[in-house]
């Protein structure tokens, strides 16, 4: 915004454009458009692509653990459902993890994979979600969340269950 303000461009109109660019690079546009059965992935794409996203995650130690929660922490799978990822950054990791999340979600619009995500504290992220689904741990350095999740779906069991139900 402050970039188009200094080439002369009206202050509402440069808000507007930043706010559409990143309201679309940040891939909640995709999950919305799925949400409303405009998109309908596939199970076995939506598989494959969350498995890619936590091996990209896994490869970052800035991030301390990256929890799924939503409709398919309760088990259920639709040609509408999103994934709601949250991401844990290690300590002195917050910059990198917020930067690494706004390249997560542009990845994710580009290869039309319905992410929902955000980055928060241990604490805070444990106060939000919902008390009836249990976290799928998708990605864990030394089993951190434990404390906080001693119960909890391992990423392996998730794939397994999903693959079961879902992939035929």
């Amino acid at each position: 915004m402050a970039i188009m303000i200094s080439f002369g461009v009206h202050w509402a109109l440069a808000f507007f454009i930043a706010h559409s660019i990143n309201f679309t690079l940040n891939g909640q546009l995709f999950a919305m458009y799925t949400h409303m059965g405009a998109t309908g992935v596939k199970a076995e794409k939506f598989l494959n692509d969350t498995i890619k996203m936590s091996k990209m995650i896994e490869k970052h130690k800035f991030i301390r653990a990256s929890i799924a929660y939503g409709s398919l922490s309760r088990g259920c799978y639709k040609r509408t459902s999103d994934i709601d990822i949250r991401l844990i950054p290690a300590e002195g990791g917050w910059w990198a993890t917020a930067f690494y999340a706004v390249w997560l979600r542009t990845w994710a619009f580009f290869v039309h994979y319905p992410l929902d995500m955000y980055c928060y504290d241990p604490k805070v992220v444990v106060k939000k979600m919902r008390s009836d689904e249990l976290p799928i741990m998708v990605n864990e350095r030394d089993k951190c969340m434990m404390q906080w999740y001693p119960e909890r779906v391992e990423f392996d069991e998730f794939i397994k269950i999903f693959t079961e139900a879902n992939i035929k």
